[in-house]
């Protein structure tokens, strides 16, 4: 199902994103989205949620990393860390290290790690910047909306939290709305999202909330939706349906090509954009001169 490239059919929740620190292929699942990003929409709350909870959630992912055996493998999240340590970076210690000198050297690489996050200099942030660098504001619209779909008690989200999933929710439906005014040809979305408030799960499958399901064939009455609670396996199906290519074999090194590939590009849109003001600077300079003369 190939459809015009400029649509964005992909909206990732936050806690997608957040997943990544306990993910068992971390690298791989960066690379993954960030090679479809122009796919990808980003509301700002999403953005935004991802950074308040960062520390947190990447402190739980590596909670667990100095309670393991001197010789057991430290899972996926050691891909993460922020150290020089290539033992520590191999996934495997050495035997011959006792105990205290293996927890010690986790927990520094961790406390570095952390320290990383919160500047946002570590991996996962800094392997999403391409996305999260794009993130859209809310209308006036869309925030009133999602207030009232809190205070109605509509699915997303809690009544106890604060406003969040309803936010993501109204620019979604926004999202769809344009998109359906701009396209002719039939379109399909993926919604990738842990967050039960979207979806129920039976016999391996997820189904949207009915309700909301109602608001986005309102919407959009051609479109389809398709809801994932996994990553992978929703940039999976949007391989397979859409029939894009989605990189599933990025290394670190890789990636970080990537990355200064669209840090190179953001760059020399900048400097395009700052030439093209100078341009219309100096012709507005100009048509004053002729205005006093």
């Amino acid at each position: 199902m190939a459809q015009n490239p400029h649509m964005k059919r992909i909206v990732v929740d936050a806690n997608v994103y957040l997943g990544i620190y306990g993910m068992s292929q971390p690298i791989e699942s960066i690379g993954a989205v960030v090679s479809v990003q122009n796919e990808v929409f980003v509301p700002e709350q999403v953005r935004l949620e991802f950074v308040r909870n960062s520390v947190k959630t990447a402190a739980a992912a590596f909670a667990g990393m100095e309670k393991r055996g001197e010789s057991e493998p430290l899972g996926g999240c050691v891909h993460l860390l922020c150290t020089t340590d290539s033992e520590l970076t191999s996934g495997m210690l050495d035997q011959d290290y006792i105990r205290a000198e293996h927890c010690e050297r986790i927990g520094r690489a961790v406390a570095t790690t952390l320290e990383a996050v919160v500047r946002g200099e570590d991996v996962v942030t800094l392997g999403l910047s391409p996305l999260f660098q794009r993130a859209k504001e809310a209308s006036p619209l869309e925030i009133s909306s999602a207030r009232q779909r809190k205070e109605a008690g509509h699915p997303p989200g809690k009544v106890k939290n604060p406003l969040g999933d309803e936010l993501v929710w109204e620019q979604f439906l926004t999202l769809v709305k344009e998109q359906a005014r701009r396209f002719p040809e039939p379109r399909a979305y993926w919604l990738i999202t842990s967050d039960k408030d979207y979806f129920t799960k039976h016999g391996g499958r997820t189904f949207l909330n009915a309700a909301l399901f109602e608001e986005f064939e309102t919407a959009d009455d051609r479109a389809e939706i398709r809801v994932f609670d996994s990553l992978l396996e929703g940039l999976k199906d949007f391989r397979d349906r859409a029939g894009v290519a989605v990189d599933f074999k990025m290394d670190e090194g890789q990636l970080k090509g990537a990355l200064r590939k669209d840090q190179e590009l953001r760059t020399r849109e900048l400097e395009h954009i700052m030439e093209e003001l100078e341009d219309l600077r100096e012709e507005l300079d100009n048509r004053q001169r002729q205005l006093s003369d």
